[in-house]
Parts: C-alpha cells; structure tokens; sequence
C-alpha cells in the first residue's frame, strides 16, 4: 500500500479554479498523489439505516470517541469503497486507516461533507449568536452551493512564500519557504494545545523546507524553534498567504444578523450529533 505522497515543489503549471460541491461531486479538491499522478476520484458504499447503526456502535468506543482525528479516519475507513488509485474494499480497516490519515486535510473534509450529504442530504442548519448584539438564530445553509477551491495540478498543491525578515536556521539566514497543504495527521499534533499553538502545529506540518538568502547553503527543514523566533510581521504575513492560498472546502459562512443587520461568521458545527445525526432537513 502506497500513502499519499508529498506534492512537487513549486515550478509546474499552476492551477487553481473555484467550483461548488454540487459540481466537483466526488471528486478531491486536492487529490491523492502515487508515484507523481494526481488521483481525485473517491466512492462510498451505500449509507443505509444499518449503517448509522454500526457507526454509533464503533463511535462508542471512548477512545475514539475523544479523538475527532482519528474518529473521523474511522467513519471514512468504514465508508470508503475507493480511494484515488486504491480499492479500499479489498484493503485492511488498519491500513484504510493510515491512508486516510496521511490525505490532506481538505480532502478529508470534503468527503465528511459529501458523507453528510448523502446520509441526511445538503441542507444543514446552523446554530448562530450575533457577535455584536447577542440574538441567537437559526440560519440553513445548502452544502450543494458551498464554494471549493480545487488543485486542478500536483504543482498547484504548494507554493513559495517569501519572508520580509526571513528566520535564521543553524546560523544561516533563510528567506523563502515552501508550503504544502496540511495533512489529515498533523491535527493529531494540535490536541491539549492552546489555540495560538495550534496555530504553529498547523504550519509546521505544512513547511516542507527553507530556501536560503545564499545559494550556496543547502535547503533545511524548519524547526519549531525557528517559527518562535520569527517576526511578528513574518508569522501574520505567512498565517494570511496560509489561508489565502489554501485549497478545499469553505467550511465558514457569512450570514446577516435578523435582528442588527450585522455580518457573522458561522463555522460548520463537526460533531457527529450534529453533521450525521440530528436532523437538519
């Protein structure tokens, strides 16, 4: 069993579009990488009553149950019949779990909201509280519509991003990083920390080497103690090219306040009662 690969480093043709889930359907935003071929196309088994029977028995297990990582590989390992080049069917439920693991964090969202749309449909309700004048409401969002920016090349999977600063590594200065996408593994690295650390646990996974200010000193890994010595100016700067440039699902919605009128940003709600159980339609 081949696990998702590293995208290249930044040089091939870049292509980046923005389409809806209605129209991508199931296909990743990103993709599963083998042997350098970009696979998109994922399949799941039917979802029936007994299944939702059989994934609350599995999400009963306290050790899962208290770790949305890995509950999510489950309830994926368990659905999956395809995978990029992979007939998961024929796989072991151990290795369907290291494979999801190592997929990018996009992906992985993208099919949970295309597992919900299928168990229980695409329109969801979230619960909302108007950040400036308190008035809580209910507001329906249809997942057909959601905007997913998509890699439509493995070159468009990462990218170079260019420090005002730049950071010193092993007594030499480094200006330019090469980011990839986060993978689904990397969250594990984000439990019991604070928010601002799951901040640095995110980009740290997505780093894959500094470029230096003198072409003669060689490419290095970026070390945690390297981001903590970063400017501020370079950490909020490479935080918003992040987001900018990330691929996948939009997972926040904008929504106007019934009451004040007042723009809100309202989160899709993960849990399992919410996403796969209680009722939305």
């Amino acid at each position: 069993m081949k696990l998702n690969e590293t995208p290249p480093v930044p040089g091939g043709e870049k292509i980046v579009t923005n389409t809806t889930a209605a129209d991508l359907g199931n296909r990743l935003p990103l993709g599963f990488l083998s042997d350098g071929v970009q696979y998109r196309d994922f399949e799941f088994r039917p979802y029936k009553t007994k299944t939702e029977r059989e994934l609350d028995e599995v999400r009963r297990n306290k050790k899962l149950h208290a770790s949305p990582i890995e509950w999510a590989a489950t309830v994926l390992s368990m659905m999956l019949t395809r995978l990029g080049p992979h007939n998961v069917a024929e796989m072991k439920r151990d290795d369907v779990m290291m494979m999801v693991s190592s997929c990018f964090m996009a992906d992985v969202l993208y099919m949970l909201i295309r597992l919900r749309m299928i168990a229980l449909g695409s329109h969801v309700k979230l619960s909302v509280t108007c950040a400036r004048c308190e008035h809580e409401w209910k507001y329906t969002i249809d997942l057909d519509t959601m905007d997913v920016k998509v890699a439509e090349t493995p070159a468009s999977m990462s990218y170079l991003h260019t420090l005002h600063d730049g950071i010193e590594i092993s007594g030499k200065k480094y200006i330019e990083l090469v980011v990839m996408p986060p993978r689904w593994l990397s969250l594990a690295n984000t439990r019991s920390r604070r928010p601002s650390d799951n901040e640095v646990a995110v980009l740290m996974s997505s780093i894959r080497h500094a470029i230096p200010l003198n072409p003669g000193d060689p490419e290095m890994p970026v070390p945690e103690s390297a981001i903590d010595e970063m400017t501020k100016r370079d950490f909020e700067v490479l935080k918003g090219s992040f987001e900018d440039e990330s691929v996948g699902p939009q997972t926040v919605f904008e929504c106007e306040c019934p009451k004040c009128s007042f723009r809100n940003k309202a989160p899709l709600d993960w849990s399992w009662d919410f996403f796969f159980k209680s009722p939305s339609l």
